[in-house]
């Protein structure tokens, strides 16, 4: 009787393949997470700008409106202070354009820093 050596098991040999196929599926998988996490920042930013935009619209017609009141109350613009909201602090400035068309309307510009 003639004793041959083993020969080497199949999932012994595919054990390097394996790996391989392990580490690339593991590259892949943080590459998407890693996109997936910028989108979600890249939207929370522009969310957060879209609520300061909101924000910064109705303190300038809050301003104009202000302004109205104390024109018609005193005759005189009065531009209010700044104001300080979730910690932001907005800063709006009322101009007066002048008489801007034959029927002496007065254009006014509101703008808001912030």
């Amino acid at each position: 009787m003639k004793i041959t050596p083993k020969q080497p098991c199949r999932i012994q040999a595919e054990k390097g393949v394996v790996l391989i196929t392990v580490v690339i599926f593991t590259f892949v998988m943080a590459i998407l997470a890693i996109a997936i996490m910028s989108m979600n920042v890249n939207q929370a930013l522009s969310n957060q700008h879209q609520v300061e935009r909101i924000k910064a619209s109705e303190l300038a017609k809050g301003a104009f409106w202000y302004n109205y009141m104390n024109l018609s109350d005193s005759g005189s613009m009065a531009t209010p202070p700044p104001i300080t909201l979730d910690g932001k602090q907005y800063t709006v400035t009322v101009t007066d354009n002048g008489p801007g068309d034959p029927n002496q309307t007065t254009s006014y510009d509101v703008n808001v820093a912030y």
